[in-house]
């Protein structure tokens, strides 16, 4: 996986207003045409990664409610049901932080 081209892509879009306005306007879409766009704005960058591994960098960094009160509460999750944050959530919630 390209983790280090996605990350470079991320701080670079951290300080670059224009790309990051260009990010707002695409994160609110479905997810793997975001995904998409996004790998198409990073080449257009010079940074290059796949929508495939976009999404699985998302995946590998977004915890869902039960982890986080896991992590953040020291208990255990009951009734936890791992249907329900569909990857649309997940993909947009990645970036909520970050405007």
């Amino acid at each position: 996986m390209s983790t280090e081209n996605i990350q470079a892509f991320l701080e670079k879009a951290a300080q670059d207003p224009l790309l990051n306005e260009k990010i707002k306007g695409i994160i609110g879409g479905a997810p793997e045409s975001g995904a998409t766009e996004l790998a198409h704005l990073a080449a257009e960058s010079g940074i290059a990664f796949s929508a495939d591994e976009f999404l699985a960098y998302v995946d590998e960094r977004t915890l869902e409610d039960a982890e986080l009160s896991e992590v953040a509460g020291g208990g255990m999750a009951y009734n936890h049901d791992p249907n329900k944050v569909r990857d649309g959530d997940k993909f947009i919630n990645f970036f909520k932080n970050w405007f």
